[in-house]
C-alpha cells in the first residue's frame, strides 16, 4: 500500500509585514517637538550671551610680558577702557590680537607677539612679546628706548631709573619733535652702535664714564668724565662721510690718549692717510694728532 507524501507547513520567509505608515498626528508632534527644544535652545544661548554671570570681572584682566607697555595702553587697544560690561562668551580673540599687535612697543617681528585668551567665567588672559631695548635716546628731557631697528617704541617716566643702556644726548634742533614710533636716521644709529661699545678701559684712559652725545654743531661727541677731553667725531651720511669711518676714528683717540691724556681738552678726529686729525691742549695749542690703535668690538 502506498503512502501519499506529507505537506510541510507553509514557509512564511518573504512575507515580512510592512511597518504601518505614521499617522499625520504623530508627525505633528514631532515636528512640534524639535521646535520646543530649538526653542529652548537659542533661549539657552541668548541667556548665555546676555547674562552676567560670563562678564569680564573689574579685574579679570590678567596681563604677563608688558615691561614697557602700560595696563591702560593694553585696556584702550582691547577696547576695555569703557563702562559697558563685556562679554566673554561673544568675544572675538582675533581682532583683539591684531590690536596688540599695533601697540608701539609689542615685537612686529615675533609670530607670538600677542595672545588673548577666554577664561570662563570672567577672566581675559593676555600676553605680549615687546621688543628689546639697545639704546636710551635723550631729547629735552625725554627719555625714549631704542631697539636694533632704531624705533623709538617707548618712553621712561620723570623719575624712573635708567635701565642700564648707553644713553645718547640729543640736542639737535631737528630732533626736538621725536616721538614714540619715530626712527633714527640708519648713519645715526650705525655711529651710535659703535660709539656706545667705547669703554676707558678699552681707550687706556683713566676717565670713570663716557658720554655720549650728538649736537648740530658737532655731530656725535664723547666726553670723558669728570672733566677731562672731549672728542669730536663728527657727522655721519651714507654717501659722504659713512659710520664705517668709526673704527677708524676710535683708533685714533686711543693713540692720541697714549701719555698725555691729561694734557688734552678738544680732540676733532678726521683721519685720513697722513694722520688722524688735531687736538686742543690745555695751553691751547692745536697738534697734528698720531697713526691709529685697533678698534674695539661688541657694539650694541
Amino acid at each position: 500500500m502506498s503512502r501519499l507524501p506529507v505537506r510541510g507547513p507553509r514557509s512564511r520567509i518573504g512575507r515580512v509585514r510592512a511597518p504601518a505608515r505614521a499617522s499625520a498626528a504623530q508627525r505633528a508632534a514631532e515636528r512640534i517637538g524639535a521646535t520646543v527644544v530649538l526653542i529652548a535652545a537659542v533661549t539657552a544661548l541668548v541667556g548665555l550671551t546676555t547674562s552676567g554671570a560670563f562678564s569680564l570681572a573689574p579685574d579679570g584682566l590678567r596681563l604677563s610680558g608688558a615691561r614697557f607697555t602700560s595696563p591702560a595702553a593694553v585696556r584702550h587697544a582691547l577696547g576695555l577702557d569703557g563702562t559697558a560690561p563685556v562679554n566673554l562668551i561673544t568675544l572675538q580673540t582675533g581682532p583683539l590680537e591684531a590690536a596688540l599687535r599695533g601697540l608701539p612697543a609689542v615685537d612686529p617681528v615675533r609670530a607670538d607677539a600677542a595672545s588673548v585668551t577666554v577664561e570662563l567665567p570672567d577672566r581675559l588672559l593676555v600676553s605680549i612679546q615687546e621688543r628689546q631695548p639697545i639704546l636710551v635716546w635723550q631729547v629735552d628731557g625725554q627719555r625714549f628706548l631704542v631697539d636694533v631697528t632704531g624705533t623709538l617704541f617707548a618712553a621712561l617716566a620723570s623719575g624712573q631709573p635708567d635701565p642700564g643702556l648707553p644713553i645718547v644726548l640729543d640736542s639737535r634742533a631737528g630732533s626736538a619733535t621725536l616721538a614714540i614710533g619715530a626712527t633714527i636716521d640708519p648713519s645715526d644709529l650705525a655711529a651710535v652702535r659703535q660709539l656706545a661699545a667705547v669703554t676707558p678701559a678699552f681707550l687706556g684712559s683713566a676717565a670713570t664714564s663716557l658720554s655720549l652725545a650728538v649736537s648740530d654743531d658737532e655731530g656725535f661727541t664723547l666726553d670723558a668724565q669728570p672733566g677731562l677731553w672731549h672728542a669730536i667725531f663728527g657727522v655721519y651720511t651714507i654717501t659722504v662721510r659713512p659710520p664705517t669711518i668709526v673704527p677708524q676714528q676710535v683708533q685714533c683717540l686711543s693713540s692720541l690718549l697714549a701719555g698725555r691724556e691729561a694734557t688734552l681738552a678738544v680732540i676733532r678726529l678726521a683721519p685720513t692717510t697722513v694722520r688722524c686729525g688735531t687736538f686742543t691742549t690745555r695751553s691751547a695749542h692745536p697738534t697734528a694728532s698720531p697713526t691709529p690703535r685697533p678698534s674695539p668690538s661688541g657694539a650694541p
